[in-house]
């Protein structure tokens, strides 16, 4: 699915969040209805409850289906389940006209964004060969070994930043710069020393030690 965008230039991102939950919440069987949703940033995560049929290999059972019998059926064809929809959110940009919009997909799409909340992410019932939920927990765990290794860090030492791609072997790869750590700033900030002189930069783009990676 593209982008849908309001052509409202009052429409900002508070309104067309909230056009998205109320459009769930008033739903009636059969469709999905919301059971939990949280915001981080410009992406909304929902825990959606399916309550009628799930496609599997291209079909489709329809549980008002009284010819079918359900208990024969594997939980992959069952209706009546929890799964995560994602909508990322994207405003106008300097100059352009109109108001906020979405892209929407679920979580078998194997959407690019993976902060979605574990309070969301243990609701969903979704087969586990999906591997987007496993992604969310691995940068979370990662996140937080980032975190504890830059407590030990001091003013003076450095570490490796990206600086934009190269191409090694055929293949574009991360090129890497030293930055000289000065002093902690945010949860998602810190401030150092580059080539530009003293600036704010993201925790989350550092690359910290393999040894420490391998370790965790």
């Amino acid at each position: 699915m593209g982008w849908l965008i309001s052509n409202d230039p009052n429409f900002g991102r508070k309104e067309q969040v909230a056009e998205i939950l109320n459009s769930y919440k008033h739903n009636r069987y059969p469709y999905s209805t919301l059971v939990d949703h949280s915001q981080r940033g410009n992406t909304l995560y929902m825990v959606l409850h399916n309550p009628t049929r799930r496609p599997a290999n291209g079909v489709e059972i329809d549980r008002r289906d009284q010819a079918i019998d359900l208990s024969a059926l594997s939980f992959d064809l069952c209706g009546n389940y929890r799964f995560i929809a994602v909508y990322l959110l994207s405003g106008p940009k300097r100059g352009e006209e109109g108001g906020w919009g979405y892209k929407s997909m679920d979580e078998s799409a194997g959407p690019g964004v993976n902060d979605c909340p574990e309070r969301l992410l243990k609701q969903s019932q979704m087969d586990d060969r999906y591997d987007w939920r496993k992604g969310c927990r691995e940068v979370r765990r990662l996140a937080k070994v980032r975190r504890e290794w830059a407590k030990g860090l001091k003013a003076g030492d450095t570490v490796l930043y990206p600086a934009g791609l190269e191409i090694v072997d055929g293949k574009y790869v991360s090129k890497m710069r030293r930055i000289t750590f000065l002093r902690d700033y945010s949860k998602t900030y810190f401030v150092g020393q580059g080539e530009k002189g003293v600036l704010r930069f993201r925790w989350d783009r550092v690359e910290f030690p393999e040894a420490v990676r391998a370790a965790a």
